[in-house]
């Protein structure tokens, strides 16, 4: 008799990701030590790690030593389970990457490209080039590849894998990149906004301390937000939520792409901050580290720009804290990093802002980590290959 095939939730498919992540960095680890680095059920574990081992996706290594009980199985990676593809594209810069099943990189490779300066068609060619150079160096055939994730700077319908609007890169509008990228490189693709996919890795890794609710903003290129409410991102009815890089905090501000004026992305962003700079001293400046630097020599133009800069980020935090209420929020920023002093700036005004913002109210913290969306990417696409492997096993 064929037994039934059974469907996963992806509330269970999480807990495989969990557990497999988990496999990966303590092998040798048992089910009751899953059950305590997790916190999830017995049987919970029970059946994941059943799954785990039905798919060939993690072996048993041996009994652990006995501590006067029954002595539990031991666990870790199966060999040569295939890998995933991750493609993270950004305004002014694309990457791509191998991965292994627990995220773990196998090759990546970048280049600097610009979202706007060429045409969807082409850049996605790019991409798969560079995806192409990655299972090469790696010694990895294509049909050793499961999936691939993408992240990209703006909304995308994650469903259909279709770009719904960029207001940097107005030629991406209704691009199918997840069909183009299934097509040219033959398995399964998955795409989402960039801050919403950190998040959920974020979550996925205890990175995120409260993910009851929490709150991430990501300062780069672009400015852009995602919030997770009873550990779900939160993406509003088109993926619009968290596009707080498109508020308005200057009425007289300048003209944005989006349409809008005076938006918050135009003045914080690293372009942002170059561009301002720019409009105000002698000599332009390429990098937000140019301008860093010459603040920290006495600049006064790069001075002004960046205390504007910190102002208005802490009425855009003040309102994140005021909408959402969240217990964390997260932020990942490299001119904040590197000038740490900067940041002290921005809790103190913070804190001292309303009642409702003091220290109290929330847990505020940078993220150390370079840039996390080609992670992200390929947590995507081990999500997904999971999935395909529960719903339809080979």
């Amino acid at each position: 008799m064929t037994p039934r095939k059974i469907q996963r939730t992806p509330v269970k498919t999480a807990h495989l990701v969990t557990l497999l992540q988990l496999i990966h960095r303590e092998p040798g680890i048992s089910k009751p030590e899953m059950c305590n680095r997790t916190g999830l059920m017995p049987s919970t574990v029970h059946g994941a790690v059943a799954r785990l081992l039905e798919e060939k996706l993690v072996v048993c290594q041996g009994m652990a030593a006995s501590s006067g009980g029954r002595r539990a199985s031991q666990y870790r990676l199966a060999e040569d389970i295939g890998c995933v593809g991750s493609v993270s594209i950004r305004l002014n810069h694309l990457e791509a990457g191998v991965f292994d099943l627990s995220l773990k990189p196998i090759a990546r490779e970048e280049i600097p490209l610009s979202m706007e300066a060429i045409g969807p068609e082409t850049y996605t060619g790019h991409a798969v080039r560079l995806l192409e150079g990655c299972l090469a160096r790696a010694g990895l055939a294509r049909e050793k590849l499961l999936g691939i994730g993408v992240t990209l700077p703006g909304p995308v319908d994650h469903r259909t894998g279709v770009v719904q609007q960029l207001c940097s890169a107005p030629k991406w509008q209704q691009f199918p990149i997840a069909e183009r990228l299934k097509q040219s490189m033959g398995c399964p693709v998955v795409v989402d906004k960039d801050v919403y996919a950190v998040l959920e890795l974020l979550a996925q890794t205890g990175e995120i301390h409260n993910p009851r609710c929490s709150a991430y903003l990501s300062i780069c290129e672009g400015i852009g937000s995602a919030m997770m409410i009873n550990g779900q991102v939160y993406r509003g009815g088109h993926s619009l939520a968290g596009e707080i890089g498109h508020v308005t905090v200057r009425k007289d501000g300048i003209p944005c792409p989006c349409g809008n004026t005076g938006c918050l992305e135009l003045y914080c962003s690293d372009i942002g901050i170059v561009q301002q700079y720019n409009a105000q001293g002698s000599a332009k400046q390429t990098t937000v580290r140019q301008v860093l630097e010459l603040a920290q020599n006495g600049d006064e133009a790069a001075s002004r720009v960046l205390s504007q800069a910190i102002s208005y980020l802490v009425d855009t935090t003040s309102t994140i804290i005021m909408t959402y209420d969240p217990q964390e929020l997260v932020i990942f920023c490299t001119w904040l990093r590197s000038r740490r002093e900067l940041f002290f700036w921005l809790l103190d005004a913070l804190y001292a802002k309303s009642i409702f913002t003091q220290k109290h109210s929330v847990q505020i913290r940078l993220l150390e980590e370079t840039p996390l969306n080609l992670n992200a990417a390929a947590a995507l696409a081990v999500r997904q290959a999971l999935e395909e492997a529960i719903v339809n096993p080979s």
